[in-house]
């Protein structure tokens, strides 16, 4: 092979090599724009998921708020009845519980109403938290007998058995209405 030859390989491989950078360098900034694209799409998705899950979970809630009254009443003799309670404290920290019954008098009973359209063990262990940290956020609920109420359209497998252990009431649909379950030994936690 003469020097010029040599030269003129060299060349190619150097032109070459210089092609194949750029083409590598478009297909990278395609490559990422077309992740940028994907990474919008799927924001996009999230915040459309999020919105179904929110307007399933009203759904649940519209469904369930006539049985869950009558329930309620009848089953602590509840005196008031509000749909939606939050309370944000000043160190930012939030609770929302989905509904909440007082009876007042010599009975003096506060009853927390969480709303699930599933119910598996995570949402339960939401609910356990949330029971938790009621007195915290409503210390007037100091005094008051605090009990809870899980309402579900559909419940996972062997859940029922862990929400009375945790010891919950459990309202479920029949047919167009709600019940309460409650075994014949049942004792529900006063929290």
């Amino acid at each position: 092979m003469t020097d010029q030859e040599l030269r003129d390989l060299i060349g190619s491989l150097a032109a070459d090599t210089q092609r194949y950078k750029e083409e590598f360098a478009a297909e990278r900034r395609k490559t990422e724009a077309e992740r940028r694209k994907t990474d919008k799409q799927l924001r996009e998705l999230g915040k459309q998921i999020g919105g179904i899950h929110d307007k399933f979970g009203k759904f649940a809630e519209g469904l369930m708020l006539p049985s869950l009254k009558r329930v309620v009443r009848k089953t602590f003799g509840v005196d008031t009845l509000d749909w939606h309670v939050e309370r944000e404290m000043a160190d930012g920290r939030h609770i929302e519980l989905d509904a909440r019954g007082l009876v007042n008098g010599s009975r003096n009973i506060c009853v927390v109403i969480e709303v699930k359209s599933n119910l598996n063990q995570q949402e339960l262990a939401k609910v356990v938290k949330k029971m938790d940290d009621v007195r915290a956020f409503f210390p007037e609920y100091a005094s008051m007998k605090l009990y809870g109420v899980i309402a579900a359209i559909h419940t996972s497998r062997g859940i029922e058995e862990r929400v009375y252990k945790a010891v919950f009431y459990l309202a479920r649909m029949s047919d167009t209405t709600f019940r309460l379950d409650v075994p014949k030994d049942f004792v529900p936690k006063e929290f």
